[in-house]
C-alpha cells in the first residue's frame, strides 16, 4: 500500500505538470481588477485579493491572472488521462507512478491488465477519488481482501509487485487451489477430472505436486524452475 499511495503521488504530480503546460498557452494574462471586471467573474468573498470565474480555468500568481477558457483545457486533460491511465497502463501494466515505485495492474491469471481493463479502472476512479475525496478508493484499497478499490472489482484487476507479474493472483487467507479430486469413474461426477498427469508427463524440475483448479478446470502447479505456475493441457499432453 506504500507504493500505491507513493505511486498515486507521483502520478498526481504528472497530471498536474500536464495540466499546466495544456493550460498556459490557452491562457490570458490580466490583472485581478482587469479580471473581476469580466462577466462571470468577482473577488472571493472570504479574500478580496482572490478572484474566480464561472466556467474558467484560473491560476492567480499575486496580482497577475491566467484565464483560460476551461472547455480545451479540460478536453485536453481528459484525452491524456485516457491515453495516460487507459492506453499506457494498459499496454504496460504500469504509469509512470508505479513503473518508479515496481508495482503493476494485473488480472487474476497474472498477466499485465488490458486496454479495456485499465478504462474500466479509469473511468471508476471518479468515484474512488474526486467523488468521495478519495476517501473511497483509500478505505477499499486498505480493508478489502486483495487490497482492491472500487475500479479494481469493477474491472477484475489486482495491484501487486513487478516480480509477480505472470503468477496467479493469490490473496492471504484464501484458498485458490483445492487438492485435486480422486477419479473414481462412480456415478456422481457431473464432469469428471482429467486423470493426473503422472507418467503422461512428469512434473517440472523442483516442482510440488500439481493442484486441481475447479476455475480452469485443469491441474496446475507452481515452478520454482521458471517462477511461474503452469497449467496442464489435456489435449497437448503438456504443462504450459
Amino acid at each position: 500500500m506504500g507504493r500505491r499511495i507513493g505511486a498515486f503521488f507521483i502520478d498526481a504530480a504528472v497530471v498536474i505538470v500536464v495540466f499546466l503546460v495544456f493550460f498556459f498557452p490557452f491562457a490570458t494574462k490580466r490583472t485581478v481588477a482587469e479580471t473581476d471586471a469580466l462577466p462571470g467573474c468577482n473577488r472571493k468573498f472570504e479574500d478580496r485579493s482572490q478572484v474566480e470565474c464561472d466556467n474558467r480555468a484560473i491560476i492567480q500568481l499575486d496580482d497577475d491572472v491566467y484565464e483560460a477558457d476551461i472547455g480545451p483545457t479540460a478536453g485536453l486533460n481528459i484525452v491524456f488521462s485516457l491515453l495516460y491511465f487507459g492506453v499506457l497502463q494498459g499496454l504496460t501494466g504500469a504509469t509512470l507512478g508505479k513503473l518508479a515505485t515496481g508495482i503493476r495492474v494485473v488480472d487474476a491469471n497474472g498477466t499485465i491488465a488490458n486496454i479495456g481493463k485499465s478504462l474500466i479502472r479509469w473511468i471508476v476512479f471518479l468515484v474512488d477519488g474526486p467523488f468521495s475525496l478519495y476517501a473511497c478508493g483509500l478505505f477499499t484499497s486498505l480493508f478489502t481482501k486483495g487490497h482492491r478499490r472500487l475500479g479494481d472489482m469493477a474491472a477484475g484487476t489486482y495491484v501487486v509487485a513487478q516480480a509477480s507479474v505472470g503468477r496467479p493472483v493469490v490473496i492471504p487467507g484464501a484458498a485458490p487451489y483445492a487438492p485435486a479430486p480422486a477419479y473414481t469413474g462412480a456415478p456422481g461426477y457431473a464432469a469428471a477430472p482429467p486423470p493426473p498427469p503422472g507418467a503422461a508427463a512428469p512434473p517440472p524440475p523442483g516442482a510440488g505436486a500439481p493442484q486441481w483448479d475447479a476455475a480452469r478446470g485443469a491441474y496446475v502447479q507452481f515452478d520454482p524452475a521458471t517462477g511461474r505456475y503452469l497449467t496442464w493441457n489435456e489435449a497437448a499432453q503438456t504443462w504450459q
